[in-house]
């Protein structure tokens, strides 16, 4: 029984830090186009009061 469980987690172990590796991924992703809506929203607003 312990050796079944042992190569469960053989198994899952690459697995799950593929998973880590692309929730890191994604979260850095998120937090450059946070930037970028921020950046795009303050240029707009810009615009808006030049032609204002």
């Amino acid at each position: 029984m312990p050796n079944a469980f042992n190569t469960i987690l053989d198994k899952l172990q690459p697995v799950i830090q593929e998973l880590k590796d692309c929730v890191g991924t994604n979260q850095s992703l998120a937090d450059r186009y946070a930037v970028i809506a921020q950046k795009t929203s303050m240029r707009m607003q810009q615009q808006f009061r030049e032609i204002d």
